[in-house]
C-alpha cells in the first residue's frame, strides 16, 4: 500500500494549478480594465451634467476642450447677459476626469465626421450646449491609453443638451 504521491502526480497537479492561475490573472486584468473605462465614462457624464446644472444655477459659462489622445479639460468663465456671450480670454483648464488617469479621448465625431479637437460651451441661463464646429450630435469615445480595445462612447446633443454615456 502507498502512503505518498509520486513525483509525476505532484507535477501534474501543480501544472493544473498553474494553468488555472494564468486564466484567473487574465480574467482579473480584463475585469479591471473594464471597470476603469466604465468609471471614467460615468465620471465624465456626471461631470458634464454637473457643469450644466452649475451653469444654470451660478450663471457661469463652462468651456470643455476635447482633443484626441488626451483627457477632456474644462474651464469656467463669466457670462455677459447683455451680449449673451461667454468671456473666453485667459481660461484656466483643468482635467474633467480626475479618478482614472489612464483614459484619453480616442475619437471625436460630429454627425459622423471625425475631428481632431472640439470645444463645447455650456452657457446660462438654461445650460445651453453649443459646439465650435457645425453639427448636432457629438459622439465622444473614451479609451484606455494602455489598451484601446476598452472604450465607451458618450453622446452630447446640441439641440436638447442631452448627455448620455
Amino acid at each position: 500500500m502507498r502512503s505518498a504521491f509520486t513525483l509525476i502526480e505532484i507535477v501534474i497537479v501543480l501544472s493544473i494549478f498553474a494553468i488555472i492561475a494564468v486564466f484567473g490573472v487574465n480574467a482579473f486584468s480584463i475585469s479591471r480594465q473594464n471597470i476603469q473605462i466604465e468609471l471614467a465614462t460615468a465620471d465624465t457624464v456626471a461631470r458634464l451634467h454637473q457643469l450644466r446644472n452649475e451653469s444654470e444655477s451660478l450663471g457661469l459659462c463652462f468651456i470643455i476642450e476635447l482633443t484626441n489622445g488626451v483627457n477632456p479639460h474644462v474651464a469656467q468663465s463669466k457670462y455677459d447677459g447683455d451680449t449673451k456671450t461667454c468671456d473666453d480670454k485667459e481660461l484656466k483648464f483643468r482635467p474633467v476626469i480626475t479618478e482614472v488617469k489612464q483614459v484619453a479621448i480616442s475619437t471625436i465625431e460630429i454627425d459622423g465626421v471625425i475631428n481632431d479637437s472640439l470645444r463645447i460651451t455650456i452657457a446660462p441661463p438654461f445650460g445651453e450646449v453649443s459646439f465650435d464646429k457645425q453639427g448636432d450630435l457629438l459622439s465622444l469615445t473614451l479609451a484606455l491609453t494602455t489598451n484601446k480595445v476598452f472604450s465607451r462612447t458618450i453622446e452630447v446633443e446640441r439641440a436638447t443638451g442631452r448627455i448620455e454615456g
